[in-house]
């Protein structure tokens, strides 16, 4: 049936097909984990992965005005003011590469950046079914101009 508090009932990430096979208390998962054994813990770990592309990019030509989004963090996607406040707050801390044949960290804020909404995709997955998580999809943000 529907919500009779309809669609403003809707919560982060509820919207999102979630990992049949991944552990979920209250699903598949016993509620007490302190009956399992401690050589059965591994049945219940939950693997994830994490993965970005850096080749997509995001130009400010558009808001949430001309076009709006379909949902605001009820799938797949970071809700974006939690997602942006959490950046801003982090925004000075300085990240470099010590691989040298990986410079890709060491690029985030180079004039190739500057102008850029979103400067990449990343992703957390179940790692053992690849399915993607609720909320674990966010722009990558580190070139975007303040």
């Amino acid at each position: 049936g529907h919500d009779p508090a309809g669609v403003d009932a809707t919560q982060e990430g509820q919207l999102a097909v979630l990992c049949p096979a991944c552990p979920q208390f209250g699903k598949n998962v016993p509620n007490d984990l302190e009956d399992i054994s401690p050589n059965q813990h591994w049945l219940y770990s939950l693997f994830l992965a994490i993965n970005a592309n850096f080749h997509l990019k995001c130009h400010f030509v558009s808001n949430d005005v001309k076009d709006p989004g379909l949902s605001h963090g009820w799938g797949y996607f970071m809700e974006e003011r939690w997602y942006k406040a959490h950046l801003h707050d982090h925004a000075d801390k300085v990240q470099e590469s010590l691989c040298i044949s990986h410079s890709t960290v060491n690029m985030a804020n180079t004039k190739t950046s500057k102008g850029l909404a979103a400067t990449g995709v990343g992703s957390v997955v179940c790692a053992q079914h690849d399915m993607q998580l609720a909320n674990g999809v966010g722009d990558l943000q580190k070139g975007e101009s303040k």
